[in-house]
C-alpha cells in the first residue's frame, strides 16, 4: 500500500501537461518551484509576464493563475509541489511574512551554480526517502520515523528556497514580530479560503483577535486593510476566472461560494465597475 507523501517530484512533461502551452491551470491548494537548468519559457502568471531560462526558479503559489505563453524544445529542469495544508503546518518561524509578500509579487528569482546543487542535492534526498515508503515492510512503526525525516527535509528544502530568494532582495527581512506573525497567519489562511470566505470577522477569528485590531495590525505592515487584501485576492482571481476558464458566470458564482449570480454580479459590479458579462465581453473585444 502507498504511503501518502507531502512532496511530489514532477517530470517536466507531467508540469507542461498541466500548464499547457495555450491553456490556463489554477491549484488552490497546491505550493510548488520550477527550478529551470536548461532552456527558456515565457510565462503569464496573474497576467504578469515572467521569463525563465536557466538557474532560474519559478515559485507557484496557491491559486495563482498560469499561462504558458511559449517554451523551448530544451526546456528541462526540476519540479517539485506540496500542499498548503504542508505549508500551513510549518513553525511561524520557518517563513517570514514579508518574503511571503515579495513572493506573491514577484514569484520567480535566479540562484547561483552553488545554491543549484544545494537544492538539487536536497531534491535527490527527498526522492531518495520517499521511495522507501511505497517499499514492503514488517516494521510499520519505522514509518512514522521515515514521514517525519521526509517532512524535515522538506521543511529544509524550503528555508533553501525562503534564503535564497532573500539573498536576491534588497530590502532586509529580518526577525519578524508578534504583529508580523498576525500577518504571516492571516495571508496564508487568505490564501488557502478566499474562494469561501471573503470576512474579516472570519480571518481575525481564526486568530481569537477582534476585527478592528487584527485589520489595523495588518493595515500597518503591508498598506492595506485586511478587507482590502480580501478584495483584491478576490477579484484579481475572479478576473481571471472569467477570462481564461471558459466556465459560466453562474459556474464562477458558485464556485467562489457566493449564495446567487445577482448576489456575484453585484459584488463584482461594485469592485470592477461592470457587470462579470461585460467585463469578459470587453476584455474579448480588445484582444481582437
Amino acid at each position: 500500500m502507498k504511503q501518502p507523501k507531502n512532496f511530489e517530484h514532477i517530470s517536466i512533461a507531467k508540469l507542461f501537461d498541466s500548464f499547457a502551452t495555450g491553456s490556463l491551470a489554477s491549484y488552490a491548494n497546491t505550493c510548488g518551484l520550477f527550478l529551470c537548468q536548461n532552456g527558456s519559457a515565457e510565462i503569464s502568471v496573474n497576467n504578469q509576464i515572467v521569463n525563465i531560462s536557466r538557474g532560474d526558479i519559478f515559485i507557484y503559489v496557491p491559486s495563482a493563475y498560469v499561462y504558458v505563453i511559449r517554451r523551448s524544445d530544451d526546456l528541462q529542469g526540476i519540479t517539485y509541489k506540496t500542499s498548503t495544508d504542508f505549508i500551513l503546518s510549518l513553525p511561524e518561524a520557518s517563513i517570514n511574512i514579508k518574503l511571503l509578500l515579495m513572493l506573491s509579487e514577484r514569484p520567480y528569482f535566479h540562484v547561483t551554480e552553488e545554491q543549484q546543487r544545494r537544492m538539487e542535492t536536497l531534491m535527490s534526498i527527498i526522492d531518495t526517502r520517499q521511495a522507501l515508503l511505497d517499499e514492503p515492510t514488517d516494521k510499520r512503526e519505522v514509518l512514522p520515523l521515515l514521514q517525519k525525516e521526509i517532512n524535515t527535509l522538506g521543511e529544509a528544502l524550503i528555508q533553501e528556497v525562503c534564503y535564497c530568494y532573500a539573498t536576491t532582495q534588497t530590502s532586509g527581512l529580518g526577525e519578524h514580530s508578534k504583529k508580523e506573525r498576525i500577518v504571516h497567519a492571516f495571508i496564508l489562511s487568505l490564501m488557502e479560503h478566499f474562494k469561501q470566505e471573503r470576512e474579516v470577522a472570519y480571518y481575525a477569528r481564526l486568530q481569537c483577535l477582534h476585527p478592528r485590531y487584527f485589520s489595523s495590525v495588518i493595515k500597518e505592515h503591508t498598506g492595506r486593510t485586511a478587507q482590502q487584501w480580501i478584495i483584491s485576492i478576490s477579484m484579481n482571481s475572479i478576473k481571471q476566472t472569467l477570462l481564461y476558464s471558459g466556465k459560466s458566470v453562474k459556474e464562477i458564482a458558485m464556485e467562489y461560494n457566493f449564495p446567487t449570480q445577482s448576489f456575484f454580479g453585484k459584488y463584482f459590479k461594485q469592485y470592477a465597475g461592470t457587470s462579470p458579462h461585460a467585463f469578459r465581453k470587453k476584455i474579448f473585444e480588445d484582444k481582437q
